[in-house]
């Protein structure tokens, strides 16, 4: 594989950083150089952790996994790559699946919202005679199964298969996490690349199970009907009304982010910055702020947004901390979850890359540590004697 430059008709639209930042992680494992990979896309790898900075795009993405690939030569790197799989590698979607009753739930929220993690593909649901007939003539046209296709939008073929490996197996090891079965597999997973060498199947068939079809027509898992009704580990009907509501605006903000800024400023005067906390708060709750999604969503320009809030002696990081912090207090005093959300699933649900981040965020705000903060709360609200 030599290096090459990508347009945007090879890998269009956008990309979240936190999708981006999956393969990052899985090659930093791999003792590959992170850097150099995003240097090869005119980014820093700060850059790519800052979930403030809006979107990559297409071809970003395009020229760190290219650069990947020349490091590793690792015909693997997708596949291994699932294993770092969060529920904040799926930005405001992980989350919306997080808070599913069940497994069924989860798989028909992913094509509305999918387009938040960014637009690499599109998925569809496959049932009766849409179904694909398995290579060794099985029909899987029964109501027994369900096909989830994915259909990747890059067009260069080694980035294709690299990227619906990471799809395919992240799914995988998303699903068992969330059902809390680490021996959950699909019935059957299909994969239009071409067949591997023995010792590669096999680390398919650990991620997969042995029902391996290669040189298909489509890239598609196949799960059994009775998976769907796996109840999930944590269900929470009106954390996901919520969710669901914002992704809806944040998907209003992505269809407007190709127009042209044109609309007045809707927020004015004392009210403005208020509306940018309130604004903020509710993107949070989808696991990722974008400043450029918050602009849209008052009517203004990203420019125009730092501009006011500069003039009122504000930063837009400074607003999104104090946010965090708020969020945070929240989680830790919810007392309504069984068992309560563990400290460093808070962190990432934040946006912070490891707990001592927001271990060290916490106590510069309040003047104490996350459990501590936790226990005081406890201890205040429990019942006298």
């Amino acid at each position: 594989m030599t290096t090459a430059t990508y347009t945007s008709a090879q890998a269009p639209g956008l990309v979240s950083r936190p999708a981006a930042l999956q393969y990052l992680l899985a090659a930093g494992a791999m003792g590959l150089d992170t850097a150099r990979a995003c240097q090869a896309a005119g980014l820093s790898f700060d850059e790519v952790l800052d979930k403030s900075g809006g979107m990559l795009t297409g071809v970003q993405l395009a020229q760190i996994l290219q650069n990947l690939l020349l490091q590793s030569d690792d015909p693997l790197l997708g596949l291994k790559s699932g294993a770092f799989v969060q529920p904040g590698s799926y930005s405001a979607l992980g989350y919306i699946l997080m808070s599913c009753k069940t497994i069924g739930q989860a798989v028909h929220r992913i094509a509305p919202y999918e387009k938040l993690v960014g637009d690499m593909g599109t998925t569809h649901l496959l049932t009766g005679s849409a179904l694909p007939t398995l290579s060794d003539k099985r029909p899987a046209s029964d109501n027994s199964l369900l096909g989830v296709e994915w259909r990747c939008s890059f067009r260069v073929p080694e980035l294709r298969r690299l990227m619906v490996d990471n799809v395919f197996a992240s799914w995988t090891q998303y699903a068992r996490w969330l059902a809390n079965e680490d021996t959950l597999m699909p019935q059957a997973v299909l994969l239009r690349r071409p067949e591997p060498e023995p010792a590669e199947r096999l680390r398919y068939e650990e991620v997969f199970g042995r029902t391996l079809y290669f040189e298909a027509k489509i890239d598609c898992i196949v799960i059994r009907t009775t998976d769907l009704s796996r109840t999930l580990r944590q269900p929470d009907e009106g954390l996901l009304q919520t969710l669901e509501r914002h992704a809806e605006l944040q998907l209003k903000g992505l269809a407007d982010r190709s127009r042209q800024y044109s609309k007045p400023e809707a927020v004015a005067g004392e009210d403005f910055v208020p509306a940018v906390e309130r604004a903020i708060a509710e993107a949070l709750i989808l696991g990722s702020v974008d400043q450029t999604l918050i602009a849209s969503e008052l009517g203004i320009t990203p420019r125009t947004l730092q501009r006011r809030l500069s003039s009122a002696g504000l930063r837009f990081s400074h607003l999104v901390e104090r946010a965090r912090i708020a969020e945070a207090c929240r989680l830790l005093e919810d007392d309504t979850r069984d068992p309560p959300m563990a400290i460093a699933e808070i962190a990432s649900r934040l946006g912070y890359q490891e707990p001592r981040s927001l271990h060290r965020a916490f106590r510069r705000a309040t003047g104490t540590t996350p459990g501590a903060w936790r226990e005081q709360h406890r201890a205040s609200s429990a019942p006298p004697g």
